[in-house]
């Protein structure tokens, strides 16, 4: 899928290139939010119209407890965008609006804390379980609609772009898996098994509410 989102966002890039137009411009700029850290290409497609195609990027791990378990946590925010930005006043203000490919993923590893796990309101000795861990994946296609600001619209040189918007990604793809510990008889494994799906149901549960992904983010640009 990213790969098909390279190939359709180039030929839009390259059509765009060698378009001639009165309006013609072109900015590379970079910029951080919420997406990660980020590169963007921008051209001018007619009069008060621009292409916008971008890259983001981020990684960082944390810890965190989730239905009384604590996690090592593992983000890798990977995003393609190709997005239409629209200058309803001929100024800096624009309208956005396109799509997203939505490559963010979350690893997380369970953790026992005092030498035991809470998994479904039962304690488990360390022990008990081998490993816990799974990840949370996304609709690789997001539509984003937001609000932004680019302060050199039509002369060269330097600009300040900012954008707000949100990500619709969806309800999250989770799993949630256990190895049972060597010293657990099959009856003790099927159980921790089913306290896990458990956990897991609850853990969607609250997700589920979590569709739209809020997008913020600051960069300085350069057109020419």
């Amino acid at each position: 899928m990213c790969k098909k989102i390279l190939t359709v966002a180039s030929l839009i890039l390259v059509s765009s290139l060698s378009a001639e137009s009165a309006f013609s411009s072109h900015s590379i700029g970079t910029k951080i939010g919420t997406l990660g850290i980020g590169v963007e290409y921008n051209t001018n497609l007619i009069e008060n119209l621009d292409l916008r195609i971008g890259i983001n990027h981020f990684k960082y791990d944390f810890d965190d407890t989730k239905d009384n378990i604590n996690y090592d946590i593992d983000a890798n925010l990977k995003t393609i965008s190709a997005l239409l930005d629209y200058h309803p006043m001929s100024n800096g203000f624009i309208l956005s609006g396109g799509l997203i490919y939505n490559g963010n993923k979350v690893d997380y590893k369970g953790k026992a804390t005092g030498g035991t796990f809470d998994i479904n309101g039962v304690t488990y000795n360390a022990s008990d379980v081998g490993s816990l861990d799974g990840e949370m994946t996304f609709s690789n296609l997001s539509p984003y609609l937001g609000i932004g600001y680019n302060s050199t619209v039509k002369s060269t040189g330097w600009n300040f772009t900012a954008d707000l918007g949100v990500l619709y990604q969806g309800s999250a793809k989770t799993t949630l898996n256990v190895q049972c510990g060597s010293a657990l008889t099959a009856g003790q494994c099927t159980t921790l098994r089913n306290d896990v799906a458990a956990e897991k149901k609850e853990f969607d549960d609250t997700l589920k509410d979590y569709k739209w992904y809020p997008v913020a983010s600051v960069g300085i640009s350069y057109r020419f």
